[in-house]
């Protein structure tokens, strides 16, 4: 099964859960996507107030953070990867290789 394959296990498990929770009417009301049902399912289990209410609704904002800090930095990653394979190729300059005896990056 993999990683991917318990993590859509997980997804699947947490979305049939707050439907069973708080409802999906709530949900639709809230959201039309559905994308605020783990925090109104965190906000729905544990008590108004409560410190570990305050946690675990912060740990999914976290959570929700990173997953769009990662995608973003992704994505920026890979353009500035294909930007400087199109200026090395517009160059026609070689890439970089190592030598073995020298131990530093010299252009062949």
């Amino acid at each position: 099964m993999g990683l991917a394959g318990a993590f859509y296990l997980l997804l699947i498990t947490a979305g049939f859960a707050a439907a069973a929770v708080v409802g999906g009417e709530t949900i639709g009301a809230v959201d039309a996507n559905g994308q605020t049902a783990p925090i109104l399912l965190a906000s729905d289990v544990l008590d108004h107030g409560s410190p570990a209410r305050v946690v675990l609704i912060t740990a999914i904002a976290c959570v929700a953070f990173l997953t769009v800090l990662t995608a973003v930095t992704s994505v920026t990653f890979a353009a500035a990867v294909s930007l400087t394979h199109d200026v090395l190729a517009r160059t026609k300059r070689p890439p970089f290789r190592c030598r073995k005896r020298c131990g530093r990056f010299v252009s062949s």
